[in-house]
């Protein structure tokens, strides 16, 4: 069998490369020789078969064929597409990894299969493990398998407190008042139950300090003990209480006071919204929103006392739209107790619907509240409890002095006289006692004095780390680490893919196809329109 010489051969200069990291996509074999074929090229024609992976050779300029390209000219160019037209009408295409001179008028050219280029559209993906991919959904919150890149230091972009959405529950608090007994008369029921706990103490509350200062002298000049176990302040979103509530408790009395009733559950004291502006330090806006998501960003809440908890702006759903922005809700609840319980929770974070709107486990503590001390006064107790034998006694005293005078009796009118004096003495000893301290002695509690609850901060990455993982992620996609069948055209102009041990099938040489599942589990990435190859400042929007 004679075989004419027929095959046709095009030296081409191309953009791609010989590592084939970057490899660019037809929609079909046609679309694909349109483009390789306005490129700029040396054709050849009626030549002998070439063969895969070997050399061409060609004719150079010499004497006898003046128009042939030169050595020279054969080195602008870094590709080739021949077709054996004897055989098939497949163009393959190829790089050209070495120009030998043999002699003026012969020049060999060696050759190695561009593997993806010539197969492309004679492979089937299957499934496979993926490592990285341009994603086809990048709702904020879907992907945050951890991409292990340098983050830096947080930077702070903005600091609120839950005054600034109005609420604050340290601006109103009330003075509590512990009290074991009620000297003023009987007092209803004989015992308490306060988040659902017994308590042998009855909680009395005043709005004012001068009210308390009232209440405590009276206390000690109506009973020969302290009742006063414990006065501390609470919060008055925390007792329910209205200014109605509190009135003269004791005929005769100016001062006004509240009985605080049994409870059986926590009190919800307010709640505060943080907007959710979708930016990070600087107002940088990011192209990839896993930029959004944590560790790039997060809330972080400080108590003002030691403890602090960061939340995911992802974990919030059930988000309101308030002034155009998303925001994260947090809720406050407390128990009254000296010092208060207090803790703020997040709403809807990091759950599904049948659970509750709240999550305690997310729930970080208040700083306690501080507890306020008193004077228990000695002498005003003493002087209450001998208040009725002391005028008994002295009356008697003088009696019998007295007696003793009249009837010339000199030692028992000393004696008399000895024992009032000696009453006198007593109550100017005890009238030197000083007043005994009481309740807590450290008033120094900056957070209350200052009303600091818990601040808020807008925790960012800085923009020089967020730019830089922002362009990585642009250009290699997510780490997905999930089995699927790779989908190569997600994007508009390119995507990336990197597998483990990829599944690829093909009726093409399997010296190729392993080459070619190499690329994959490399990691490669799809051009989709030739003329903004290699151009990652396009808008790489996903195709819906």
């Amino acid at each position: 069998m004679v075989i004419v010489p027929d095959s046709k051969i095009k030296l081409i200069k191309n953009p791609l490369k010989l590592d084939s990291n970057n490899e660019m996509m037809f929609d079909n074999a046609t679309a694909q020789y349109n483009y390789f074929n306005s490129l700029p090229k040396l054709e050849y024609s009626g030549m002998t078969y070439v063969r895969k992976d070997g050399v061409i050779r060609v004719q150079t300029k010499d004497d006898t064929h003046p128009t042939a390209p030169t050595f020279e000219d054969l080195l602008k160019y870094n590709f080739c597409m021949y077709q054996n037209t004897h055989f098939s009408n497949k163009w393959f295409y190829a790089f050209i990894t070495d120009i030998t001179w043999i002699n003026p008028s012969l020049t060999e050219i060696k050759i190695e299969t561009a593997y993806y280029q010539t197969w492309q559209h004679d492979l089937v993906l299957k499934d496979s493990f993926i490592e990285r991919e341009h994603v086809r959904n990048d709702t904020i919150g879907l992907h945050t398998i951890p991409e292990n890149l340098e983050t830096g230091d947080y930077v702070i972009q903005n600091i609120s407190t839950p005054a600034d959405d109005g609420f604050n529950y340290l601006d109103t608090c009330y003075y509590v008042v512990a009290l074991s007994d009620w000297p003023f008369g009987t007092a209803t029921p004989i015992y308490y139950i306060y988040n659902r706990l017994f308590s042998g103490f009855r909680y009395l509350a005043f709005k004012n300090a001068n009210d308390l200062r009232l209440f405590i002298d009276d206390i000690q000049s109506s009973t020969t003990s302290d009742p006063i176990y414990s006065i501390f302040m609470v919060p008055k979103d925390m007792t329910d209480l209205t200014a109605a509530d509190f009135e003269v408790l004791v005929t005769g009395k100016t001062w006004q006071a509240a009985w605080i009733p049994n409870s059986t559950t926590s009190v919800y004291m307010g709640g505060f919204r943080i907007g959710d502006s979708h930016i990070l330090d600087q107002d940088y806006v990011p192209k990839n929103n896993k930029l959004l998501c944590y560790p790039y960003r997060c809330i972080l809440v400080n108590n003002n006392a030691g403890s602090s908890m960061e939340y995911r702006y992802e974990w919030f759903y059930n988000k309101l739209t308030i002034n155009n922005y998303e925001t994260c809700i947090f809720n406050v609840y407390g128990v009254m107790s000296p010092g208060c319980s207090i803790k703020l929770y997040p709403q809807d974070y990091n759950k599904n619907d049948n659970m509750q709107n709240n999550i305690w486990m997310y729930g970080l503590d208040g700083g306690k509240l501080p507890t306020c001390s008193w004077f228990n006064d000695g002498y005003t107790n003493w002087l209450t409890q001998n208040a009725v034998n002391m005028p008994l006694q002295a009356l008697g005293n003088v009696t019998n002095a007295a007696s003793s005078l009249i009837t010339g009796n000199l030692s028992g009118a000393a004696s008399g006289l000895a024992g009032v004096f000696g009453q006198v003495g007593e109550i100017y000893s005890h009238s030197l006692e000083p007043k005994t301290g009481k309740g807590g002695v450290n008033q120094g509690d900056l957070n209350y004095a200052s009303k600091l609850a818990y601040f808020f901060y807008r925790m960012s990455i800085r923009k020089e780390y967020a730019q830089a993982i922002d362009n990585y992620l642009t250009q290699f996609g997510y780490k997905t680490n999930r089995l699927d069948t790779p989908h190569l055209h997600v994007r508009t102009y390119f995507d990336f893919i990197k597998t483990i041990d990829v599944n690829i099938e093909g009726d093409i040489p399997e010296h190729d196809l392993e080459e070619i599942r190499k690329m994959f589990n490399n990691g490669i990435r799809f051009w989709h329109d030739t003329t903004k190859y290699l151009d990652f400042s396009v808008n790489n929007s996903i195709i819906t």
